[in-house]
C-alpha cells in the first residue's frame, strides 16, 4: 500500500524556495540579459553604423540634385 501525505505534513522550507536562491536565480538571470544584450549591440554596431552613413549620402545627394528642396522639410517628409 501506497501512504501519501496530507498537505500539511510537508515542511514549509521543501515546498518553497529559499529566498537567497531566488535571488541567485534572478541575478543569473539578469546577468544572462545585459551580456546577450552586449553580445548584440557589438555584432549588429557596425551593420548599423554603415546603414546610417548610407542614408545620410543618399539624403545628401538628393539635396544636391533637387537644390529647391530644403533639408528640414526632406527631414520631415522622411518621417
Amino acid at each position: 500500500p501506497v501512504l501519501r501525505k496530507s498537505p500539511d505534513d510537508f515542511e514549509p522550507r521543501v515546498t518553497v524556495m529559499r529566498w537567497k536562491t531566488v535571488l541567485s536565480v534572478f541575478l543569473l538571470v539578469v546577468l544572462y540579459l545585459i551580456l546577450g544584450a552586449t553580445v548584440f549591440k557589438e555584432l549588429e554596431q557596425p551593420h548599423e553604423t554603415s546603414q546610417k552613413l548610407a542614408i545620410l549620402v543618399e539624403k545628401l545627394e538628393f539635396l544636391e540634385q533637387h537644390p529647391c528642396v530644403n533639408s528640414s522639410d526632406l527631414e520631415n517628409l522622411v518621417k
